[in-house]
Formats: structure tokens, sequence, C-alpha cells
């Protein structure tokens, strides 16, 4: 008479009680079981923006209006628009979208643009 063991990690080759065959078994995932913590995520990518760049995003998330900021730059409201365009792209390609003023700001003091004080 056949034992009605219940396969271990210690005896990975058994018969089972109901139909004799022969069974092997094998951990879901290798290396699952022992992992305490989850595995490590990718560092956030950040844009590669000029310092001009950051010098118009910062200006723009403290004025009111791209006009408002452009005359504090000394440049047109379309060029302060031009380059939020090419900021946000810069943002998209990283999978890192900013589509709102509230967004950008956002991103710029997750990678340290701007504190939050200063807004």
């Amino acid at each position: 008479m056949e034992s009605n063991r219940v396969p271990t990690q210690s005896a990975p080759l058994q018969r089972l009680p109901s139909c004799g065959q022969p069974t092997i078994r094998r951990p879901l995932c290798s290396g699952c079981a022992e992992r305490s913590e989850p595995p490590p995520r990718n560092k956030t990518r950040r844009p590669s923006l000029s310092p001009r760049e950051i010098e118009v995003l910062v200006h723009w998330l403290k004025e009111e209006s791209k006009i408002a900021t452009g005359q504090s730059l000394y440049i047109t409201a379309s060029t302060v628009r031009t380059h939020l365009q090419r900021i946000r792209r810069k943002y998209e390609e990283v999978d890192r979208p900013a589509r709102t003023k509230t967004a950008l700001a956002v991103r710029a003091i997750q990678d340290g643009l701007v504190d939050v004080d200063e807004l």
C-alpha cells in the first residue's frame, strides 16, 4: 500500500496517490520565494533640457502668463510657447508626459529644477 504523502521540497519526485504517475515539482518562479523586497525600480529618466529651456520653464511657472514670462525674459510669447512645446516633447520622450502647467510644475520639482517654496 502506498503512502499518501504530500510532495515536499526535499522530495521533488514522488508518486501521486491517485494515479501512481511520477511528478516533478518545480518552483513557480525561481528566486521569487527568496526575494524579501520588491525588485529595484528603474531610476526616473530626466529629459535633457537646455539652460535656456530651464530658465523659461521656471519663469513661466512663477508668472501668470506666457506674455508676462516673455516680457521678463525679453522674448515674445510665441518664443515662450515654442520653448514649452519642446520641453513637453522632451518629457514625453522619457515617458514622463506633462501636458498641463501643473504637470510641468510637478516634473520641475521632481527633477530639482525649482523648489516648491519658489512657486
